[in-house]
């Protein structure tokens, strides 16, 4: 049984070399996704995130997606995935509502990533490993030297993991832990 969602990824590695998500023509294995939350974890403890922060996913769910969510759940986060096409105003408010500190994006989201980070909403704007924007931190660059596994940080079942928000149809956005 698990307590986390950090601790999910560790338990789909008993599947080994089975094939995990599979998004359009590309394919991995579980131990492929269990070492890239793992690369991902140990980016975001690069950042100084600790457990309870807030960090948002902001992109269509894709396997980069995946492992920024179950890595930041390792690190015991707080985790705010964002919708993929908001407005400039509606993505300010709903990650200053939130209170994220780290946003992770694709390479096609750093100019509204900039203007988080500009106007200090954010502390961190953040890019998919294989994706290279000028003035981002880039999640491999903070990576520990010896890629090993990353140790879930310890949090409590009562702790809130995920604050989804609703669209913003009636009035702005609400998030729901």
């Amino acid at each position: 049984m698990v307590a986390t969602l950090g601790e999910v990824i560790d338990k789909v590695k008993l599947h080994g070399e089975r094939i995990a998500p599979i998004f359009g023509d590309r394919t991995w294995i579980f131990t492929e996704l269990a070492r890239s939350s793992d690369r991902v974890a140990d980016g975001l403890v690069g950042l100084d995130v600790r457990p309870g922060d807030r960090v948002s996913i902001f992109d269509v769910i894709s396997f980069e997606w995946v492992s920024a969510y179950y890595g930041a759940a390792k690190v015991g986060v707080v985790l705010c995935p964002l919708s993929s096409m908001p407005t400039l105003n509606e993505l300010r408010y709903t990650v200053g509502d939130a209170g994220a500190r780290v946003v992770i994006a694709s390479a096609d989201k750093a100019d509204a990533l900039r203007s988080l980070n500009d106007d200090r909403i954010i502390d961190h704007a953040v890019t998919w490993v294989s994706d290279r924007v000028a003035d981002m931190h880039h999640l491999d660059a903070r990576l520990r030297a010896d890629g090993g596994p990353f140790c879930d940080q310890p949090r409590a079942p009562a702790d809130p993991a995920v604050i989804a928000y609703t669209s913003e149809m009636t009035g702005r956005p609400k998030g729901a832990a």
